[in-house]
């Protein structure tokens, strides 16, 4: 063993040898007018680089790249051998889910096909949106089709949910743009769809029949319902919330499900950074239900932290400790907090469930699921000691920061009233039954709804994407003054869709060239002076230029 450790120490000491002068033979200036090259940056953007790039930013990079490259490989090691452990873990872990699946052909044929037509259903509504989401397109013209390496060092707000976003970017080779960036989520919806219905079947031995209907009863969330056919990370991050939540049980005496429970925290932060509420909420769970002062408790939720810290590392170094910082959320003083909060909780709720009968629906869930608790008609698990943490801990933490963020960062919170709806079915098997029947019963009605009044709910996109198919393929340059808009545009250059430069006076530089169209909200237009009306509708209009 002091072999191994002191030839890793003298390959780790040779390594940072190699790799500190082979990065020293590329100077600041050269990395610069690489990457001003690789990515087709103006002059004016090679400035905005540099400026928010700073020489002193490539050498702390160098030390920070050379020194843990070389401590990787001193450790290289002993990760082997605990990944050997790990591995004999999983396999078993692995066996175990197999015998159970072999007995049940109808456990398979439900954990298996049904998130699969989920997804097959949500591709379908996917595949009739005439344009991307305005988040989706942004992400695409400023992150994805720029590739890896721009997704792993540059924070243009909080529009970037980074694993996301790489995840696109490496799809981004091999299929078209859109479904590119809609893929990753459609694959989280089957996924999350596998796990939800894996812990009806195995943790709650709920028959086949009840676990496909309580999965047909998430669906009937709305917010799940919109955001699955979205190339956002929210469904991506509730999978991983409900990985975390499944692997409460057993942290007290799995390592492996420890090892689980870090990586899964770690890839949640690296999805949205909002996880900070349901980890919170998480780590308080976890000290409820084993105790406050476990060492491996603690060691555990401190290696969530570093690891953390280490994947947004390259943000930091790029763009400073500040870069998480969002424009768009103003804090309030804790007055103001608390009197806002009423209106601001209903709002959650809303976009949570879409209507009032869902939410009254699911809060007869809450009312059930408490009293069969009190009653004793379940037992008090440490999972159900986390779903009581995930709704009252991420508030608690708010009021704290003063802030009131954008009710889409709490599509998590659906997983509780799931939760709630499965632990009710396994407790009180006729009343519980009954309520899930109800539940999947207004998830397929409003399911149906949606997809009947598809083109109704995003009419505006409808709109939009017959308002620029209106101006000739040949235009030299299409203006906007709406931000909306000007992100489209883009899009469909970069995608290949349109050959026509795009500007948005005065924010960003204007056209090469006269701009030979407008286009623009009919809020905003103006009707007189703009020039010729080429196309309108209740929506926009689109000018050609005098």
């Amino acid at each position: 063993m002091q072999k191994l450790s002191i030839k890793s120490l003298y390959g780790a000491g040779l390594l940072f040898i190699f790799t500190w002068v082979l990065l020293q033979s590329c100077s600041y200036e050269q990395l610069i007018a690489w990457l001003s090259e690789h990515y087709a940056l103006s002059h004016t953007q090679s400035q905005k680089l540099q400026e928010l790039f700073p020489p002193w930013r490539w050498h702390t990079a160098r030390v920070i790249i050379a020194v843990g490259t070389s401590l990787l490989f001193g450790i290289l090691p002993y990760v082997c051998r605990k990944s050997k452990e790990l591995a004999r873990s999983l396999h078993i872990e692995s066996q175990s889910i197999l015998d159970f699946y072999k007995n049940s052909l109808q456990a398979r044929a439900i954990v298996l096909l049904l998130p699969l037509f989920t997804g097959i259903w949500y591709a379908f509504e996917i595949a009739r949106f005439p344009l991307p989401h305005i988040d989706e397109a942004f992400g695409y013209v400023h992150l994805i089709r720029r590739g890896v390496l721009v997704c792993l060092t540059y924070y243009p707000g909080p529009n970037h949910h980074v694993f996301y976003n790489l995840c696109a970017a490496l799809l981004d080779k091999f299929l078209p743009a859109f479904w590119a960036v809609k893929l990753p989520s459609l694959l989280a919806v089957v996924a999350l769809g596998m796990l939800l219905t894996d812990t009806a079947l195995r943790r709650w031995k709920l028959s086949p029949p009840i676990a496909a209907l309580l999965l047909v009863a998430f669906h009937g969330i709305e917010g799940v319902m919109v955001y699955a056919g979205l190339g956002r990370a929210y469904i991506l991050h509730g999978f991983w919330v409900a990985f975390a939540l499944r692997l409460l049980p057993a942290l007290g005496h799995s390592i492996l499900a420890r090892r689980f429970f870090v990586c899964v925290n770690c890839l949640a932060f690296y999805t949205l950074p909002t996880h900070l509420y349901a980890w919170l909420a998480l780590a308080a769970a976890c000290a409820w239900g084993y105790g406050f002062r476990r060492r491996w408790l603690i060691w555990m939720h401190l290696q969530v932290i570093f690891f953390t810290t280490l994947l947004y590392a390259p943000f930091v170094l790029t763009q400073g400790w500040l870069f998480w910082q969002s424009p768009f959320i103003a804090s309030m003083t804790r007055a103001e907090w608390f009197r806002w909060f009423p209106a601001y909780l209903w709002s959650v709720m809303l976009f949570l469930f879409g209507n009032p009968f869902m939410l009254m629906l699911f809060g007869g869930v809450l009312i059930t699921y408490t009293l069969s608790l009190k009653f004793k008609v379940i037992s008090f698990t440490k999972e159900d000691k986390a779903i009581f943490c995930l709704l009252i801990i991420p508030w608690i933490v708010t009021a704290v920061q003063g802030l009131q963020p954008p009710a889409r960062i709490w599509l998590f919170l659906a997983l509780p009233f799931w939760w709630m709806l499965g632990r009710t079915a396994s407790g009180t098997h006729r009343h519980g039954t009954g309520l899930v029947v109800v539940c999947a019963a207004a998830a397929l009605w409003l399911q149906s709804d949606y997809a009947l009044s598809f083109s109704d709910r995003w009419q505006s996109y409808f709109a939009l994407n017959k308002a620029i198919e209106a101006i000739p393929r040949q235009a030299g340059c299409v203006e906007t003054h709406d931000d909306w808009i000007y992100t489209t545009l883009l899009y469909k250059k970069y995608t290949g869709q349109k050959d026509w430069q795009a500007g948005y006076p005065p924010q960003k530089p204007p056209c090469p060239t006269r701009a030979s169209y407008l286009i623009l909200p009919r809020s905003n237009a103006p009707m007189a002076a703009a020039g010729r009306l080429v196309y309108v509708n209740a929506f926009f209009a689109v000018y050609e230029k005098n």
